[in-house]
């Protein structure tokens, strides 16, 4: 989850994520994917 009220005064976000692993590895896959496809 992500938690708006961390933004510091500078308007950077310090973002503490913890998601599932299985999430953050689906969320890789699709990255990646979009990654190789837009090389080609």
């Amino acid at each position: 989850t992500f938690d708006t009220s961390s933004w510091d005064n500078s308007g950077s976000l310090q973002v503490t994520v913890t998601p599932e692993p299985s999430t953050a590895l689906l969320l890789g896959l699709g990255l990646a994917s979009l990654a190789v496809r837009r090389e080609k």
